[in-house]
C-alpha cells in the first residue's frame, strides 16, 4: 500500500510543478524542464529542517503516450 501512496504523491508533485510551470504552452506544448523542489524536516539531532532542495526532470525527447518526465538530478544552489 505504500508504493500506491509513493506513486499517489508522486503524480500530485507533478501536477504541481505542471500548474506552477504555467502549464502547456500555447501550442499544447509541455514544458521541456520541471523543477521539484524537496523539503521537509526529520526526526534526528537537529533543531530545523535541512535546506530546501530542487530536482530537475527533463521531458524525454520520444513522442511518449503520456509523456514521460526523466529525473536529471538535483540544481546546484538547491
Amino acid at each position: 500500500m505504500r508504493g500506491v501512496h509513493r506513486a499517489i504523491a508522486a503524480t500530485a508533485a507533478l501536477l504541481t510543478a505542471l500548474t506552477a510551470a504555467g502549464g502547456v504552452d500555447e501550442t499544447g506544448e509541455l514544458p521541456p524542464i520541471l523543477l521539484l523542489p524537496q523539503a521537509g524536516s526529520y526526526v534526528g539531532p537537529r533543531a530545523e529542517p535541512g535546506p530546501t532542495i530542487t530536482h530537475q526532470y527533463l521531458l524525454d525527447d520520444d513522442e511518449n503516450v503520456p509523456p514521460i518526465y526523466r529525473y536529471a538530478g538535483a540544481v546546484d544552489g538547491g
